[in-house]
């Protein structure tokens, strides 16, 4: 018995063992997040009607979070975020139809906004007149650590991705050459000593500080622009 026992024990081992030898690969799995109606419109979320949030209950550590805004409605939405889960302040998050950083919305759309280290995201409706907004907030969770390689397709038994590395600078620059892709995860590396912006090519506003990553819905690995605040740090990037 004691025999068998220790048998059992090699072998749970080895296979730990083996699991903890395997390489990682960064994802970004979205799960299912709040929604909610908006009707009515106010300084503040004393009133539900005002407001959809998600709170760290729902975040967790997600690293970004996507809106989704619909509805025949006539409101002005503001894009909130909270460190504490009290007070709130604006919230630069890109538009998915062109890039473009926005802090609210008068009308239907997607967005996608880093949330490192906030306790609470909301859509706010400052103004409301008419119709019924709905909104969906949902947290992309980033688990493991991005695969690094010097570029070009790995092809797998669902598809191509392309994972590759980028040293930047503090002039804005396209993250990779053209390559049609559907989803494109970047990540700061974790060695890096200093933050890294992405963006678009005209604007790059949402921070990464190092280790941080955000997935973004992304037709081409040329249209995301990163740039760095200081130095030359190293940017990790992994599509498909």
């Amino acid at each position: 018995m004691f025999t068998i026992m220790a048998q059992l024990i090699r072998l749970l081992s080895a296979a730990m063992i083996g699991l903890m030898l395997v390489p990682s690969l960064a994802v970004a799995q979205f799960i299912i997040a709040q929604s909610g109606s908006i009707t009515t419109g106010g300084a503040d979320c004393s009133v539900a009607t005002r407001c959809v949030t998600a709170d760290d209950s729902v975040l967790g550590t997600a690293g970004s979070a996507a809106i989704d805004v619909r509805g025949s409605f006539t409101a002005t939405l503001i894009f909130e975020a909270s460190i504490d889960g009290t007070n709130f302040f604006t919230w630069h998050v890109l538009d998915q139809a062109d890039g473009s950083d926005e802090t609210g919305a008068t009308a239907g759309g997607q967005w996608l906004g880093t949330i490192v280290g906030y306790r609470a995201v909301r859509v706010r409706a400052s103004a409301a007149s008419a119709g019924s907004v709905t909104v969906t907030i949902r947290a992309a969770r980033n688990v493991g650590a991005i695969v690094r390689t010097s570029g070009g397709g790995t092809t797998t038994s669902s598809g191509t991705f392309y994972a590759g590395t980028n040293t930047t600078s503090t002039t804005p620059e396209a993250l990779a050459a053209t390559q049609a892709t559907v989803e494109v995860f970047v990540q700061n590396d974790p060695q890096s000593t200093t933050d890294v912006l992405v963006g678009n090519s005209s604007t790059q506003t949402v921070q990464l500080g190092p280790g941080d990553g955000i997935t973004l819905p992304a037709s081409n690995l040329a249209v995301v622009y990163i740039v760095a605040v200081s130095g030359t740090p190293t940017v990790n990037y992994l599509a498909r």
